[in-house]
């Protein structure tokens, strides 16, 4: 009698197990299908395009980065011209990147400092009446 009720209870644990094995992998089936939608192209390209669009200093750091390109290649323009020498191609360039390095980095200060240049220049009306 002995035998039969272990065998039952083996039978039973073994039908537990059989169903635990079944629901893992529905659920490993439907975590696979997350993740397979996760890592399509489109799906990484939108991603990637939201978290660039909501980060909070975008608009202030790429309006400085595209000032600071601008001017590095009207340096270059200025202070080098169209040659067709290859060393000055290649100096102006090196400054070109040079300058917008430093405009880059320093894009806070250089704003600070034409605002204030420009008040100086042009004065509001109530300074200038005191």
């Amino acid at each position: 009698m002995k035998t039969v009720d272990e065998t039952e209870k083996l039978q039973a644990a073994i039908a537990l197990l059989e169903e635990i094995k079944k629901e893992e992998e529905v659920q490993l089936k439907v975590q696979f299908n997350i993740v397979a939608e996760n890592f399509k192209p489109l799906n990484l390209v939108k991603r990637t395009i939201d978290e660039i669009i909501h980060q909070p200093n975008l608009k202030e750091d790429g309006l400085d980065t595209i000032v600071a390109l601008i001017t590095g290649y009207f340096s270059k323009k200025i202070f080098i011209g169209s040659t067709h020498n290859p060393f000055k191609q290649i100096f102006g360039s090196i400054m070109q990147m040079g300058i917008t390095s430093v405009i880059s980095k320093n894009a806070e200060a250089i704003r600070g400092f034409l605002s204030s240049f420009i008040k100086e220049l042009w004065p509001s009306k109530s300074k200038a009446q005191s």
